[in-house]
């Protein structure tokens, strides 16, 4: 079967369901226009490319998620996934391109308008080896975010557009963020909100742990749950639902299950490769 056949019986397949969740779509990686693809994943051109992703005239997704590693060996704060694929593309390059998006004289950014959202996440490795931040590493990781942060917020806030800005990574760095110079609060002024984010599988989280995972909501409290489509079991996905926090499904290529699970826990966020499929899916 060609690529094609399997995106129209996919799409001809979940069309069966009766609910679609009216979830925002996020573009897992920045890469997002031309699917699943880990060589293409978090650099400048795909960025670009979905960026400008459209279907039936407006944004296909509704926010863009921009990953960051710290180059032990190089002293810098690049915009990749991994040391494997990155290309040299620095984080503060990627902020520009959506601050840019932005400023754009239109009043669509994202499907429903002037609503965006950004993931930031920050990858707990240093090097190819694996190697773990020292803290020198952690605070100037964590001043590169911050960076970014007020490169993306200047921009919403000269154009009037409602952002939320969150930031994801282990629960360990996630929590470090609030102790930083820089850190806004989750409610820094109107139509600006930042949120913190954390992988269900990330070590020290356990559901049954609940004022630990809270901490002080206002301040330093998971948002989101994190979860992949797929791989985690139904039944740790049913025991985070307990929760007061919002929840992001993540997937790489769309299957029926990835449906079935959308509509069973109808995320806040779906984190996908494939932002046109998910949107034919939610609006046709």
């Amino acid at each position: 079967m060609t690529v094609r056949l399997a995106v129209i019986a996919v799409v001809g397949l979940a069309g069966c369901f009766d609910r679609r969740p009216p979830g925002l779509i996020v573009c897992h990686n920045a890469n997002c226009a031309t699917g699943t693809n880990p060589f293409q994943d978090a650099n400048l051109a795909s960025l670009d490319r979905s960026l400008a992703l459209q279907y039936r005239g407006k944004p296909a997704a509704d926010g863009m998620e921009l990953d960051t590693v710290w180059d032990s060996a190089g002293g810098r704060c690049l915009f990749a996934h991994d040391f494997e694929h990155q290309t040299g593309a620095l984080g503060s390059e990627a902020a520009d391109r959506v601050a840019a998006y932005l400023a754009q004289p239109t009043d669509f950014v994202s499907w429903d308008g002037s609503n965006y959202f950004v993931k930031i996440e920050l990858k707990d490795t240093v090097s190819a080896a694996g190697a773990l931040h020292t803290p020198e590493e952690l605070v100037n990781h964590y001043d590169c975010v911050f960076d970014m942060y007020a490169r993306i917020t200047a921009a919403a806030v000269a154009n009037n557009r409602d952002l939320v800005i969150a930031f994801e990574s282990t629960v360990t760095l996630v929590r470090g963020l609030p102790s930083h110079p820089m850190w806004p609060g989750k409610e820094p002024q109107d139509g600006l909100h930042v949120r913190l984010i954390a992988n269900v599988e990330s070590p020290g989280l356990h559901p049954e742990d609940l004022a630990s995972l809270r901490g002080d909501a206002s301040r330093d409290g998971l948002d989101i749950l994190s979860f992949h489509a797929s791989r985690i079991p139904d039944a740790i996905q049913q025991a985070y639902q307990a929760l007061d926090v919002q929840v992001m499904i993540w997937m790489l290529d769309s299957a029926l299950e990835t449906f079935d699970v959308i509509q069973a826990f109808e995320p806040d966020y779906v984190d996908t490769n494939e932002a046109v499929l998910l949107r034919r899916w939610m609006e046709d």
